[in-house]
């Protein structure tokens, strides 16, 4: 039966072949280029794929496409972004996220990932919705639409080098302070592409540190361009040392930041 069943349901996709993601109970444990984990629900717009408890999956990122396996379906995902191949480890728990017509949300428990080369970065309680009127067929453009007219999301703690970052922007203080400042309690808006973000930061007292801007894509939604109007740490302008701190320390080949810019390319830019 699970032959038949994995025969049955194998196929190739892209993001125009789809129009509908949803996501139920997944906890996945991925170092590069191989992942295992289980899931309880999978619903790619024509069927579900469910068990009465949750199923095993296997993810494979290669250069040609993204291979899941598991005992109900065998996926092929050809037209994926190419950013994901940057990813050298992913962690979720308990992940829920869904992908349709006007609304979008994600949530878990954690999610963790290191791209090459860089550190860890971990995220507690993360919880994202964006809803729109994207009328596009490509699932992932449709995603990008809506979020830039509306999204809020909050994430209760985050972990990883941007903590290394605002400590050298503040002052010099010793390395075991790093945890203490870890910043928690974000929350993040975005309406018809300006953004705003809020969170607390503790250095000696702790602080609201609020980002203000507006979210732009280039080059066919292959880069994220940020424009970044102000940053306060409480009632202190810190937008200039900001924003030059990250421009000298920010080394990513797929992130830019000539201020008040910061572009994220999602794919490997081109010489």
């Amino acid at each position: 039966m699970t032959l038949l069943l994995a025969l049955l349901f194998s196929f190739s996709l892209n993001a125009q072949s789809i129009n509908k993601v949803y996501i139920e109970d997944l906890n996945l444990d991925y170092v590069a280029p191989l992942g295992k984990g289980s899931l309880v629900k999978l619903n790619l717009g024509f069927g579900n794929m469910k068990q009465m408890a949750p199923y095993p999956v296997e993810v494979s990122v290669q250069e040609e496409a993204i291979f899941v396996l598991s005992p109900v379906a065998e996926i092929t995902w050809e037209d994926y972004p190419k950013f994901l191949l940057d990813i050298d480890k992913l962690g979720a728990t308990h992940l829920n996220a869904s992908v349709s017509k006007k609304e979008h949300y994600l949530k878990a428990y954690d999610l963790t990932f290191r791209p090459k080369k860089n550190q860890l970065y971990g995220l507690n309680g993360v919880n994202l919705k964006c809803i729109g009127n994207s009328a596009s067929k490509d699932l992932i453009q449709r995603v990008f639409d809506d979020c830039r007219e509306s999204l809020e999301g909050s994430v209760s703690k985050m972990n990883g080098p941007l903590m290394r970052y605002i400590l050298d922007v503040l002052s010099d203080p010793p390395n075991n302070l790093v945890e203490e400042i870890a910043p928690k309690d974000l929350e993040v808006s975005i309406k018809n592409g300006q953004i705003f973000l809020n969170l607390a930061v503790k250095f000696i007292i702790t602080a609201r540190a609020r980002v203000w801007g507006e979210v732009f894509y280039e080059n066919d939604y292959k880069t994220i361009a940020i424009r970044v109007d102000q940053i306060k740490y409480g009632i202190i302008p810190v937008t200039r040392i900001v924003l030059s701190q990250l421009r000298s320390r920010v080394k990513h080949p797929q992130v830019t930041v000539t201020p008040p810019w910061i572009r994220i390319h999602l794919q490997e830019q081109t010489k």
